[in-house]
């Protein structure tokens, strides 16, 4: 088992991760939802698999908000009342940042991530409540997703720049990676432009600049609404950031239809986009056409997850369950690159024997370009599809079709296609569903058919 976990843990460059919002733990009040249980999950299993990373957020000293409902069922709001001296570690970093002209100041709180193995995850909390920084600017940290516009893109200075600032003052930047868990710490990219520029104006920005600060990004993008991507009026931003600042946002294309917009702004100055979903990734290739967008599905930290019965039962069974899941997770990973490869290399060998009498955008296409997208298939032809694909990738692996209860996937004409067992098929989904009209239908006739009392 050891040697397994082992080969989870190679050497490679920091991962420095950004998010707005982190689940650290219920008591901590520094999330509201899906995004920032996602964030801490993800956390968590860097800290398993021993990933060398480090991730920032805010503070958030009020929370979200606490909800609570009176006898008539109407709501009311109030702040979440939290003591982050008394579960937090100071940091003896600082940094500061530039709003509306003035310096404001930003220190770091601790929090440690521990791995299964005992990697440690350090995530850095930005803090402005200090003595140096004016009343108003000493709330920049308060309240997540709190206040107007000019109090969200002050939140976001402080998140990405500051951010930013902060780790390279404890001397975290060298070949770091930062990840941008949504478009909230975009402007992280326009510090990394500041430091590539090294004194230069905006306008002896080029190509080379973007592309040296885009090889230390990547984003991943959680919204499929266009409500939920932060813009800025260009004007504010102007009032805040400053004519210099709001040149080199122009000139490296975060402004879009005369506003800032965090999304493209990160959208163009990463190297790696990435959906949460295949279906995700359509829509998001949908909203922003251009752009590279691939897909990554969310997953879970299944420790964490798991019912407190349950762990307790597997801590007394199977003693090593928590090392365990990592092995698998490993390799679950080898046979899943194993197959998609060999499935790939199949599925291209064939098409190009297909086409070798095709015209030459065809060829082209097999020595290596993309082809174009085909229409999405039918639901019960897609389910058929998947199921015949993994039908097909067992059996080129030299194992026999895997069968669920009788319910095999046996070679029917040019492929596999799911064949019924005995009453077992309905349990699954590459049978094509029965509409209600149908089952109305059966049952009818089953009435007509019964005799009568």
């Amino acid at each position: 088992m050891d040697e397994v976990l082992m080969t989870l843990t190679p050497a490679r460059s920091l991962v420095a991760y950004f998010s707005m919002e982190i689940c650290l733990e219920q008591a901590i009040p520094t999330y509201s939802g899906g995004l920032g249980v996602l964030a801490g999950d993800t956390l968590r299993s860097a800290a398993d698999l021993g990933v060398p990373l480090v991730a920032v957020t805010l503070l958030h000293r009020k929370g979200y908000f606490e909800q609570h409902l009176d006898a008539s069922g109407q709501q009311t709001e109030q702040p979440v009342h939290w003591s982050p001296e008394k579960v937090l570690e100071p940091v003896d970093g600082r940094s500061t940042v530039l709003i509306e002209g003035r310096e404001v100041h930003v220190r770091a709180w601790k929090y440690t991530v521990k791995g299964v193995r005992g990697h440690e995850v350090p995530v850095y909390l930005l803090d402005t409540n200090l003595p140096q920084n004016s009343e108003w600017d000493r709330t920049l940290t308060d309240t997540l997703y709190g206040g107007d516009e000019h109090y969200r893109l002050c939140q976001e200075i402080v998140l990405g720049m500051g951010g930013a600032a902060l780790l390279l003052s404890m001397g975290i930047d060298g070949e770091t990676i930062y990840h941008l868990n949504e478009g909230h710490s975009a402007l992280l990219t326009l510090q990394l432009l500041e430091r590539q520029l090294d004194g230069r104006q905006h306008f002896e920005l080029d190509d080379a600049d973007l592309e040296s600060v885009r090889q230390r990004c990547i984003f991943t993008t959680h919204t499929p609404v266009p409500a939920g991507h932060d813009k800025f009026p260009l004007e504010m931003v102007r009032h805040v950031l400053g004519d210099e600042r709001v040149a080199l946002l122009e000139g490296s294309g975060g402004v879009h239809e005369g506003m800032l917009n965090m999304t493209h702004l990160a959208l163009h100055l990463t190297r790696f986009v990435n959906g949460v979903a295949m279906r995700h990734r359509d829509v998001s290739r949908g909203m922003f056409p251009g752009y590279p967008i691939n897909s990554i599905t969310n997953g879970v930290h299944a420790v964490t997850w798991t019912g407190p019965e349950y762990a307790a039962l597997f801590d007394r069974r199977i003693p090593e369950w928590r090392r365990r899941l990592l092995g698998e997770l490993r390799r679950s990973r080898i046979r899943s690159e194993a197959i998609r490869g060999e499935a790939n290399g199949r599925s291209r060998d064939s098409r190009c024997r297909r086409e070798a009498d095709a015209p030459s955008h065809a060829a082209r296409n097999c020595e290596g370009e993309r082809p174009a997208r085909q229409s999405e298939p039918e639901p019960d032809q897609r389910r058929h599809q998947w199921n015949g694909a993994a039908g097909r990738h067992r059996q080129s692996a030299g194992r026999p079709p895997r069968r669920f209860g009788g319910h095999g996937l046996q070679p029917s004409g040019g492929g596999l296609y799911p064949e019924r067992g005995r009453g077992a098929g309905r349990l699954l989904s590459a049978w094509p569903r029965r509409r209600p009209e149908q089952h109305d239908a059966q049952r009818n006739e089953l009435r007509r058919e019964q005799p009568p009392a």
